[in-house]
């Protein structure tokens, strides 16, 4: 393996919430008369998860799963697996 090949760890944000928020599916997005809300850019029901992209762990239809948080030792060397 060269230097090139050697996996890196970095920070990726990914939003988290269930899935009729993450659809904008949820009553907060819901305008008075039921239309959508194009102002609201998420509902309170939604947070933002940092993690690392090579620990964790993504499914065929592209959800994430078994997310390792950024945090630990590859978070404090600048990303570079030691």
């Amino acid at each position: 393996m060269t230097s090139s090949d050697t996996p890196t760890h970095h920070p990726i944000t990914l939003l988290v919430g269930g899935q009729e928020c993450l659809d904008r599916e949820c009553e907060e997005y819901a305008t008075e008369d039921g239309g959508n809300d194009p102002g609201v850019e998420r509902c309170s029901h939604i947070r933002e998860e940092i993690v690392c992209a090579q620990c964790s762990t993504m499914t065929r239809e592209g959800y994430w799963e078994n997310t390792v948080p950024w945090t630990g030792p590859h978070a404090t060397t600048g990303g570079v697996q030691r």
